[in-house]
């Protein structure tokens, strides 16, 4: 079974309209843009996303959004943290209820994403300390658009 077939496999066992709905999508559209938004994901959730991209192998994917999911939280984050892809250009993760805790590990992953051209990050709920990193962070990788 490949990523796609897996991801599908997941949003129908989640089984919301919206993630019947994205499944559907995959079925017919195979993208190297993954779009999670606003499918009211929990961090759980997330994580079996996450665990199924380390374990699949997957051509070019270059953008994964998992924006206005706002159940995500540090518990997705840090499983995304840990799973996404080191080659990823884009992450959406905007309005994810993601705290410190997350927004560190987030941090973490991109710092050692080489390709990493956007980043979205804002409405979440991080201290002055973790902006100051993000901006750190952004000044240190200038041809990337941080947003937090």
């Amino acid at each position: 079974m490949n990523l796609q077939q897996h991801l599908i496999r997941i949003l129908t066992e989640i089984g919301t309209k919206e993630c019947l709905e994205k499944a559907q999508n995959l079925q017919s559209n195979p993208s190297s843009s993954l779009n999670f938004r606003d499918l009211e994901l929990s961090g759980e959730m997330v994580s079996n996303i996450a665990k199924c991209l380390a374990e699949e192998s997957f051509p070019a994917i270059i953008s994964v959004s998992f924006s206005y999911n706002q159940d995500l939280g540090d518990e997705g984050a840090n499983a995304l943290a840990a799973h996404l892809p080191i080659d990823l250009t884009e992450l959406g993760m905007v309005d994810c209820g993601i705290q410190d805790k997350g927004g560190l590990a987030l941090l973490k992953w991109a710092k050692a994403a080489p390709n990493l051209r956007m980043i979205c990050i804002e409405n979440n709920s991080f201290s002055a300390d973790v902006q100051k990193a993000f901006s750190d962070f952004r000044r240190t990788k200038p041809n990337a658009t941080v947003v937090f």
